[in-house]
């Protein structure tokens, strides 16, 4: 079946490349005023809230997942269970998964389910970067979240061919392809990959009994492969003032289905099926920077899950969720004088979520069938001139969902966030005041499965957060770069799932918190090649329900410092055809944490080494290593699920 996909995706792309877009060698390239130096990791996107960018060069990594990839960057948070195409999401400064929109060439690919997005199914060879936003997301998000918001940006043309493969422990095995014609931004690009992994590791087995060790013994990871497949599709063409830009994109991930590491399945699979494609077109309305954009995006996903031995505790053996999302947004920029633009945007989409529970399924009738309706005007803008502007950003989120029959807006969280920023030199200082929201999924309105029933009377969770922040990067003498910031934020009606005197789980807005953090970013490049850097977090999230059943108030799962130095050195040489060699060397250390809101059982403090060299062969081939875990350090990332242990890959690519 995969050979099959393989081969229908591989013609798809050489149709598209058979009639290139010209490259236009006599586009003079755009006016770019710079106004002091800009530190290295922050987004040009918006810079008045924090914001880290993750290049290519960090993602090229053999083996590298996308939740490797973001751990270890300040105020985030990964739950995982370990092993290529094992289940990974991300949270931000204390946020939930379901709090942190992440987006995937524009197009948000959280669920309805649980709201998370599951990190697993974003392969990084087609990836051109990260862009992480901590507390505030960009004003063109469509979402405006506690938890900030994560962008997978796809790779551009660069008119070139790519072969690669990837070998490694756990049984990991890989290979992609991609294909390109023209210019970034007049051109085509087309890939195809495939990675697969046993994911057999050697783990503490506790026995049920995690915090007790005279009872524990050595085991094997047990129904934990994985095979992961996509087809990827992106132009990019302009005709006079406007820039066309068209992507798509087929993903399937086959998989063991896991619960617990010390209450492992055998027989549970899950499959999931994700496709989105995504048109944009942006006009230019003269030389002061107006333009004119709309969007089309349509989403469709599909998840099976095969229990047939109720290892899952779904109350079924096989079920099948299948999700569609089309959306369509316009967005107008205007220059009103020379200090004050304002863009105004309407965001809209439809969802259908419908649930099988019938081995004849989809053919039968869904135990769910569920919709919503989003609509978001906001309007945003900037005013200032030089060394100082203020931003700000207001928007109403009407959410309408129904099982049954469809209510006029019957969720319209008001959210925006202003603050004020100034720009001196080396010196960027911003500070923001902003109120968020997250509607209740379809899932938690209306049900997950037979024994996580639906509650239609949820209230969106709201907060309202304070952060400020400042970057400098000095580019002379060592080149330091330095980034802090600091929040704080309030966050009410939280959504949590209760037990009931049946046996079943229903939601609940029951709960509130309150989320105290600092971040620090360090770096400098002391001799020419040689890069050093740090990163440090600082959380303390607190429990503020009134009348809290457990006298402990600290939020389990959270580590209270997370601390990562690292080192690199690359050098060019011109010795037996090479063109450079580079290393690489990071550490991520993780305090203790509570393993439940009692404060009864910890989670002890662990540490993670990677490190990782690359050698480019006259800029057309280059031969990659990397491993993971070098000091074997046990480590684990939720209650339960151990991580593998020391893990070495390497990877080639090929550019012609």
């Amino acid at each position: 079946m995969v050979a099959r996909r393989a081969a229908g995706a591989l013609c798809a792309a050489l149709v598209a490349l058979a009639c290139p877009f010209p490259a236009r060698a006599d586009e003079p390239p755009p006016n770019v005023e710079v106004l002091g130096t800009r530190h290295p990791k922050a987004s040009t996107r918006d810079d008045s809230v924090s914001s880290e960018i993750i290049p290519r060069e960090r993602l090229q990594a053999p083996g590298l997942r996308a939740a490797d990839a973001l751990r270890g960057s300040p105020g985030v948070a990964i739950s995982e269970l370990g092993g290529l195409g094992a289940s990974a999401s991300i949270g931000v400064r204390g946020a939930t998964s379901a709090q942190t929109p992440v987006y995937l060439g524009g197009v948000r690919i959280n669920d309805e389910v649980g709201g998370s997005a599951d990190l697993a199914t974003v392969p990084l060879w087609f990836i051109e970067r990260i862009e992480l936003y901590r507390g505030d997301a960009p004003a063109d998000a469509d979402r405006a979240a506690p938890g900030g918001s994560v962008h997978f940006v796809p790779r551009r043309p660069d008119g070139k061919l790519g072969l690669g493969a990837l070998v490694g422990g756990l049984g990991t095995y890989g290979a992609w392809a991609t294909a390109s014609s023209g210019t970034p931004s007049d051109g085509v690009i087309g890939g195809i990959g495939l990675e697969a992994a046993s994911n057999d590791y050697t783990f503490d087995d506790s026995r049920g009994t995690v915090f007790t060790s005279s009872d524990d013994r050595d085991a094997h990871s047990s129904n934990t492969d994985a095979e992961l497949f996509g087809a990827w599709l992106h132009a990019r063409r302009r005709l006079g003032r406007t820039q066309l830009g068209f992507l798509a994109s087929h993903g399937s991930l086959e998989r063991g289905a896991r619960r617990l590491a010390n209450v492992p399945t055998h027989l549970a699979r899950e499959s999931l099926q994700r496709r989105l494609a995504a048109l944009t077109a942006r006009t230019d309305l003269g030389a002061d920077g107006n333009w004119f954009e709309a969007q089309t995006t349509l989403l469709t996903s599909s998840n099976h899950a095969s229990d047939p031995g109720l290892e899952l505790l779904l109350g079924s053996d096989d079920v099948h969720v299948n999700g569609v999302r089309g959306g369509q947004s316009v967005a107008l920029r205007l220059a009103a004088g020379e200090r004050l633009w304002l863009r105004s945007a309407l965001d809209t989409s439809a969802e259908r979520l419908t649930r099988h529970e019938d081995p004849l399924a989809p053919h039968g009738r869904p135990a769910l069938e569920a919709a919503r309706f989003d609509l978001r005007p906001s309007l945003s803008g900037e005013v200032g001139e030089g060394l100082w502007s203020l931003r700000a950003l207001a928007a109403v989120e009407c959410t309408s969902a129904r099982a049954s029959r469809l209510e006029a807006c019957s969720e319209h969280p008001i959210t925006g966030r202003v603050g004020p920023s100034l720009r001196a030199g080396k010196l960027v200082a911003f500070a923001n005041v902003a109120r968020t929201a997250r509607s209740p999924t379809l899932g938690e309105l209306f049900g997950m499965s037979p024994v996580v029933r639906g509650n239609p009377r949820l209230e969106p969770e709201r907060a309202l957060g304070l952060d400020a922040g400042i970057r400098i990067h000095d580019a002379a003498g060592v080149g330091l770069w330095l980034g802090a910031s600091g929040y704080v934020r309030w966050t009410r009606d939280l959504i949590v799932f209760s037990r009931t005197a049946q046996g079943y789980v229903v939601p609940e807005n029951r709960e509130r918190s309150r989320t105290l953090g600092a971040e620090l970013e360090l770096g400098a490049e002391p001799l020419p090649g040689l890069r050093l850097d740090a990163s440090l977090t600082l959380t303390d999230a607190r429990d503020t329900t009134e009348q809290r059943a457990t006298a402990n108030d600290v939020l389990p799962f959270l580590p209270r410092l997370v601390f990562s130095p690292g080192i690199s050195y690359a050098r060019s040489l011109s010795v037996a055809g090479i063109d450079r060699v580079s290393l690489s060397a990071r550490y991520i250390h993780q305090a203790s944490r509570y393993a439940d809101r009692a404060g009864l059982a910890v989670i002890p403090e662990h540490g993670n080494l990677e490190a990782g060299g690359e050698v480019d062969f006259s800029g057309f081939v280059s031969l990659r290593v990397r491993v993971a875990n070098v000091l074997a350090q046990d480590r684990f990332d939720v209650v339960g699920f151990p991580l593998p242990g020391t893990t070495a890959f390497g990877s080639f690519e090929a550019r012609l």
